[in-house]
């Protein structure tokens, strides 16, 4: 759907609006004690309105499907992007809806919607988040970096990188933009923008694969960085770069669709939108060694993988038909569940409160 829906905008984007329409919250379980230790930011539909947050409690093995609309009344928006915790506050970025959702984590409710368009009113379709030194930067596909005051909840300041920044990361004081060029379907991008993180302007533009997308960085200076390709010739791959010359050092040409980073530990998720096969694959960001962790066949449409911080452990979503609830496992690095919950529309990202 990721693919699929960059595809749409691009022959669509016409005209957004801000909503955050209402959803018949489904009940906390009855238990008091209900812990909130697991949080699924669940995509939704296109022009649907119906982003939502799952909610998980590890030891009782419950979910609260729609977790937002209980604690507030009211949906997240028109497709969510991307989900961090950063502080005591959860930021989710909402890309139709062209917001940026803050929410108190110890109460699941929200503290403010920091709208995102320009002077003119138009939408800057905010795509990613990353967080560093106090504050938040998001990338947006008008080619916009917005840095977001983190106490006063505003942003604060402004710079620009390449055509439709899919992605964001930062490392060594600076930032690095994936430049999909996911508007401008069937030319792609195929540039990182260096940005420095305190006057937001280019540095230098790097040369990577088409259609850079996710962006994350380890703790040994590398930011790694996922192509997704032109889904016909050219496949999808995932690069590293050396943050200290600004260079890719590494190619790996494994048919990623998704990733996430662990103690200097980069884990793919190893599937097609053509073929749900899946394979989850590590590579040590120290040693450039790959292997293969467990492979399965019984997910629909394997689509987000995220690694749990505390344990290790292995979180896929599976999307299923994409317009019907999808599903949550994890694993543990030799594939044997440990958890399988339902969520809601589209679930795209996890994050760990413990």
């Amino acid at each position: 759907m990721k693919k699929d829906f960059i595809k749409l905008l691009a022959v669509n984007i016409l005209f957004i609006t801000i909503l955050s329409g209402c959803q018949d919250p489904k009940p906390t379980p009855e238990n008091d004690d209900f812990s909130v230790d697991v949080i699924v930011m669940n995509e939704g539909n296109w022009h649907s309105n119906n982003a939502s947050l799952t909610a998980y409690d590890l030891t009782r093995k419950k979910a609260v499907t729609d977790y937002f609309a209980e604690k507030n009344g009211r949906g997240l928006g028109d497709v969510a992007n991307d989900i961090q915790i950063y502080g005591s506050k959860l930021y989710v970025v909402v890309n139709v809806s062209s917001s940026v959702e803050v929410i108190d984590t110890a109460t699941g409710k929200s503290i403010r919607q920091i709208p995102l368009f320009n002077e003119m009113g138009i939408a800057r379709e905010p795509r990613r988040i990353c967080s560093c030194e106090g504050k938040v930067y998001v990338c947006c596909f008008d080619s916009t970096v917005l840095r977001i005051d983190t106490a006063l909840l505003q942003v604060e300041a402004m710079g620009k990188a390449g055509l439709n920044p899919d992605g964001i990361a930062a490392s060594d004081g600076k930032l690095y933009l994936s430049n999909s060029g996911g508007l401008n379907y069937p030319d792609y991008g195929t540039t990182v923008s260096v940005m420095d993180m305190n006057s937001l302007t280019v540095l230098k533009t790097i040369p990577v694969r088409i259609n850079p997308v996710k962006a994350l960085a380890d703790s040994a200076h590398h930011v790694w960085v996922m192509s997704w390709g032109n889904y016909k010739t050219e496949k999808s791959c995932i690069q590293c770069i050396d943050t200290q010359t600004d260079s890719v050092i590494a190619t790996f040409d494994e048919n990623v669709s998704d990733f996430d980073i662990h103690n200097n530990i980069v884990y793919l998720l190893c599937s097609d939108y053509t073929d749900p096969w899946l394979a989850c694959k590590s590579i040590d960001a120290i040693a450039f060694r790959m292997e293969t962790l467990f492979e399965k066949t019984s997910l629909t449409t394997p689509y987000n993988l995220n690694i749990r911080p505390a344990d290790g452990s292995i979180w896929i979503c599976d999307a299923l038909d994409y317009s019907s609830f999808g599903n949550v496992y994890c694993f543990d690095r030799q594939g044997s569940e440990l958890h399988r919950f339902e969520a809601g529309n589209c679930p795209g990202h996890i994050v760990f409160y413990k």
